[in-house]
């Protein structure tokens, strides 16, 4: 699978967001072409999708079972969660059933508020768990 960076920016409390584009292999792709067509020519998921991350320096997997990621808003629910870099990296897909008659899951500023509106909750809720996070900057 290729992965590419499409946008990363610094949010709020010292958090970064990320939007990431991941595409099939060639090869991938026309063998799921051709499992869409023996099931109507409709395809059943995307061949190339966007994701949205949230790190957070300084916060660690340890959170995991505090985390009530169902309570948190954003496209198809968090998918993603995991420990990178000494952050905790929490993020959503665009890949769900649905997803390729969605114009807006392609469209890099309706992810970056997705990203951002995932973020405010996260942000919220750790707040209310007593995590430090980093003040504003002024």
């Amino acid at each position: 699978m290729k992965t590419t960076i499409s946008k990363v920016w610094d949010y709020k409390k010292g958090t970064q967001c990320c939007i990431k584009h991941h595409k099939y292999p060639d090869e991938a792709m026309k063998q799921m072409k051709k499992i869409d067509i023996k099931f109507g020519g409709r395809p059943l998921s995307r061949y190339d999708w966007y994701c949205g991350y949230v790190a957070f320096p300084g916060l660690t997997t340890e959170m995991k079972s505090e985390l009530e990621l169902d309570n948190i808003s954003v496209h198809g629910g968090p998918t993603y969660l995991n420990q990178q870099e000494g952050a905790l990296v929490i993020g959503f897909d665009c890949n769900h059933a649905g997803d390729v008659d969605r114009p807006e899951v392609e469209d890099i500023d309706w992810l970056t508020k997705e990203t951002e509106q995932m973020a405010d909750q996260l942000i919220e809720f750790f707040n209310y768990q007593g995590q430090v996070l980093l003040e504003e900057a002024n």
